[in-house]
């Protein structure tokens, strides 16, 4: 593999003539959607940032019928997930 330059602005560095094995980088391990929280206690700021955490989420993981029901219910702390049932 022919020598490969640094791609951070300013850096000179330069790699040696290496093996293609070694030049090889891997995909970077992408974190899971972390599923947004809301109580029964919240305030109306904090519901509108729950709302649009929620339809990020949804859209990250591409939810659809029941299985957005299911979260949602997910997405309730504990008092009020006993409230809703």
């Amino acid at each position: 593999m022919p020598a490969v330059a640094c791609p951070i602005p300013g850096c000179e560095f330069v790699t040696d003539n290496l093996d293609a094995a070694i030049g090889a980088t891997a995909a970077a391990k992408v974190d899971r959607v972390k599923r947004p929280v809301i109580s029964a206690a919240g305030t109306s700021e904090e519901w509108e940032y729950f709302l649009s955490r929620w339809l990020d989420y949804i859209d990250a993981t591409k939810l659809n019928g029941r299985d957005k029901v299911l979260q949602l219910l997910e997405c309730c702390d504990e008092p009020l997930r006993k409230d809703l049932t």
